[in-house]
């Protein structure tokens, strides 16, 4: 489908569009496999920072700004596993709409 208006154009292949969806899902799987290692890896180190005076002192510094990392890695696996079915839905909007202006100019064309 190629759309052109005022800001230029795009061109879009609805099987593309849906083609590419579960690329998106698979990624967003991988990148959640990878938190739940990093999370579990973490999690069995124990209290590997120490509980002497400078352990504790790097802890109170080092365990918010593991905790905001792994805020945006899970945002980021959400993310592109919320991009997949978009694509889709939008690819088949495509199809749908192509279709339904074929149909429409195949009444209008006459022989």
């Amino acid at each position: 489908m190629d759309v052109t208006g005022p800001g230029g154009g795009y061109e879009a292949e609805p099987a593309d569009l849906v083609g590419a969806s579960g690329r998106f899902i698979s990624a967003g799987d991988e990148v959640d496999r990878a938190l739940a290692t990093l999370r579990s890896t973490l999690g069995g180190l124990g209290d590997y920072l120490g509980s002497d005076e400078q352990g504790q002192a790097f802890k109170a510094a080092y365990e918010p700004k593991v905790r905001e990392a792994e805020t945006a890695v899970d945002g980021l696996a959400r993310g592109l596993s919320s991009i997949g079915p978009a694509l889709s839905s939008a690819g088949e909007q495509y199809r749908g709409d192509d279709a339904a202006a074929a149909g429409r100019l195949n009444g209008q064309i006459r022989p």
